[in-house]
């Protein structure tokens, strides 16, 4: 475990000036002022003027105010005069980026290649500066042509620029001559291009590259325009058939039709005569499909697998569509009265047909092209209470509807009653002042959303018109998206769990008004999460937040400087944060250097104070790899995922398989012993036979699968591990044995 210094909570941060006055015991803020989890909720203004070479103003630049956490917080584009003011922001310290979208390279400011050297500028609440200007620079481009091989120049190709690790950073398209220029201009730097395909030729990388991988890097010196950058693609396979109707065996045009494979994907529209060709595939299997057609009511036929060797055509893949059966009814309101535009979903059992139709002005309703099969229907209106067919109150509980072959199943009908609402007022607890854009939600007793609306700016909601009569919750949440983040989400009556809320009695269809609720604001909590060996941020992963009793409640994002910051108030209590990456090989611990719940730092919550400093580095672990292989047949296995646990059993990594049967768990791990082990695919308790006798391909011919040739976790043989090591070759042998209680991740 590598420590580090343990941070000094902070309790103002540089971008929160205004927050100033509530934490040296000032007033408590409103529900107008600013929150600090929101930086556009504020009425400050930063703005200067973008010039070129020769002081020439430059139009059209996309200027970005980051917060220095990394939150956006706004953005203009400059004007002909090459001015921009960027408005609506709170009171403290922002980072500038400057993109252009022509020849000149995107900067921070002041004059800087990159955030983490960029110079913040400050600006207080409701304040206004200006005179933040930027002159750019040229950058460097590249030039080229893309032909097709064995023809002429390829237009509208598209050209992409990578930098060294593989992010896009400029782009370009071939005009009628084939020729390009990348934009924007570029740092100096070495460089990857990519090639997209189009017009038949297959998509490639510099120079004749297959993967980004392997492209040959290009070395680049800003301003210079690097030409010759030239690109010839080969041509690809192609699929052709025809597409007919089996009945009349005439030509259908129109219909969409598409093969994806590993080789790429394509797709097509059939023409008069019935005829496709999907251009462009590299070699490699392809499942090849047919859209239906509701309005020929004609049903898609059964995929076909092709195989495709580029440049040649795999012709006569043909397919003849069946006729297609039809449902219909008529919904309507009390009284018997039509209801029009009201939303009917149908669905057969395992999902492969599913549409949404509408009632016309005589409440009746139309699906077609549905292949025989067993169906259930929605009808889900906006002022009336949804039901399901027949008169059943959800989905799950509908009659089922038996369609025959190209049959006509009419009298499919719906009689829907008016619903109520639920309206209310949602404001601040201590200020009485209106919330907006508080996310409410109804919901059952079992917690399942029923309505939900949005706050209005004067506090204000009403759901719509669908509640039947009986019990509900209502939960009113603070939204990260706009300045409601900063307040703590709670149900009616002010509780903060679900367990605790108060219930509220819908009579239907009398309104239910006055469910009202008086928020409060919460903390927000800031922080970094940096690589522990190079201090480098960590940009991909996620913050946990977890109250005394190790609930989850809540939860940080990462930003691209390796900020982090809660999106809604938490309420004063004791917390612990739990950093995590994405499966990037770090070792994820608890606050302070923690690797347990029970070791964490406690983080003292007072609301509504927030709390900066945060931090955490993260150390590097070790990752397991090896191959998993049949011990059957000895082939590559890959019908299942990965696991590895703890010596008590906890499941603590987990790794994909590829085709190949090959692994690697990157979930980085500390320092100890591990048991890893094969989880297949697929479910029920009986053995079944194994692929080799003509069994199942999914992965439930095996048993869990322990390295060590084990099904069982007491005799696996553990694994050692020593971080930040690559313990590779722990191979695992799928083995076909009694069924264990299935293993999830």
């Amino acid at each position: 475990m590598i420590r580090r210094r343990r941070v000094l909570l902070t309790l103002v941060t540089a971008w929160t000036l205004l927050l100033s006055g509530m934490l040296t015991g000032g007033p408590a803020l409103a529900a107008a002022d600013v929150a600090s989890c929101a930086p556009d909720s504020g009425s400050a203004t930063i703005g200067g003027t973008v010039t070129g070479a020769g002081a020439t103003p430059l139009s059209n630049v996309l200027v970005t105010a980051y917060t220095t956490y990394g939150v956006r917080a706004g953005s203009d584009y400059t004007d002909a005069s090459g001015a921009y003011q960027i408005t609506g922001l709170i009171g403290g310290s922002y980072l500038l980026k400057y993109e252009p979208s022509g020849e000149y390279m995107a900067e921070w400011y002041n004059n800087q290649a990159t955030a983490f050297t960029a110079t913040p500028v400050s600006v207080s609440e409701g304040g206004s500066i200006s005179g933040i200007n930027a002159e750019m620079g040229f950058g460097a481009r590249f030039i080229g042509t893309v032909v097709g091989l064995g023809g002429g120049p390829l237009q509208s190709i598209s050209v992409t620029v990578y930098d060294a690790e593989g992010r896009s950073v400029a782009s370009a398209f071939t005009d009628a001559a084939g020729n390009y220029t990348t934009r924007p201009g570029l740092p100096s730097g070495t460089y990857r291009i990519g090639f997209g395909g189009g017009s038949g030729f297959l998509p490639a990388f510099y120079n004749a590259a297959t993967t980004l991988e392997e492209a040959t890097p290009l070395a680049v010196t800003a301003p210079t325009v690097r030409s010759g950058i030239n690109a010839t693609l080969n041509p690809g396979g192609a699929i052709s058939g025809v597409v007919t109707s089996a009945e009349t065996g005439l030509p259908v045009s129109g219909l969409w039709v598409s093969a994806s494979g590993s080789g790429g994907s394509s797709y097509d529209f059939t023409n008069a005569s019935g005829a496709y060709e999907l251009i462009g595939l590299g070699s490699g299997s392809y499942t090849v499909q047919v859209e239906s057609s509701g309005t020929l009511n004609l049903v898609s036929a059964e995929r076909q697998d092709v195989q495709v060797t580029a440049p040649d055509t795999t012709a006569g893949v043909d397919f003849a569509l069946e006729g297609g059966a039809t449902l219909s009814g008529t919904v309507t309101g009390p009284g018997g009265a039509p209801l029009n535009g009201i939303t009917v979903y149908i669905s057969n059992e395992d999902g492969s047909y599913q549409d949404y139709v509408s009632t016309n002005a005589a409440g009746i309703y139309t699906a077609s092209a549905m292949p025989a099969g067993t169906y259930r229907v929605l009808f889900r209106p906006s002022n009336y209470i949804p039901e399901a067919y027949n008169d059943r109150p959800n989905f799950s509980d509908a009659d089922q509807i038996i369609v025959p072959p190209q049959g006509n199943v009419t009298g499919i009908n719906a009689e829907l009653a008016p619903g109520a609402r639920v309206s209310g007022t949602v404001t601040d607890a201590t200020t009485g002042l209106p919330i907006e854009d508080i996310f409410v939600e109804v919901l059952d007793l079992d917690g399942g959303r029923v309505e939900a609306t949005f706050t209005q700016a004067d506090g204000t909601y009403q759901t719509q018109t669908t509640l039947a009569s009986g019990q509900y919750l209502v939960r009113f949440n603070a939204d990260g998206r706009f300045a409601s983040c900063t307040y703590v989400t709670a149900y009616y009556g002010g509780q903060l769990r679900e367990e605790d809320a108060e219930q509220i009695t819908v009579s239907a269809p009398t309104p239910l008004t006055g469910i009202d609720a008086q928020l409060t604001r919460g903390s927000i909590l800031f922080g970094r999460l940096t690589d522990a060996g190079t201090g480098e941020p960590i940009t991909s992963g996620q913050v946990s937040v977890y109250d005394a009793d190790n609930n989850a409640v809540g939860f940080g994002r990462l930003t691209f400087l390796g900020g982090w910051y809660t999106d809604t108030g938490l309420p004063s209590g004791s917390y612990r944060l739990r950093f995590s990456d994405y499966d990037d090989g770090y070792i994820d611990e608890y606050y302070d250097d923690a690797l347990s719940f029970e070791e964490a730092t406690p983080v003292e919550v007072t609301a509504p104070t927030d709390i900066t400093g945060l931090d955490a580095a993260l150390a590097r672990g070790a990752l397991i790899g090896g191959r998993v292989t049949a011990g059957d047949t000895g082939e590559p296995f890959s019908a299942g995922w990965v696991a590895v646990y703890n010596l008590d059993g906890d499941e603590i990594g987990y790794g994909a398989l590829d085709d190949d049967g090959s692994y690697v768990v990157r979930t980085g791990l500390p320092s100890g012993s591990y048991r890893v082990a094969v989880v297949p695919y697929g479910t029920g308790g009986e053995l079944a036979a194994s692929p080799a006798q003509g069994g199942a391909t999914d992965g439930s011919a095996y048993a869990i699968s322990y390295y060590g040739r084990s099904v069982t976790p007491t005799t696996a043989t553990p694994v050692v591990v020593s971080a930040p090591e690559l313990r590779d070759a722990i191979d695992i042998v799928m083995l076909q044995g009694a069924w264990l209680p299935l293993l999830r991740r």
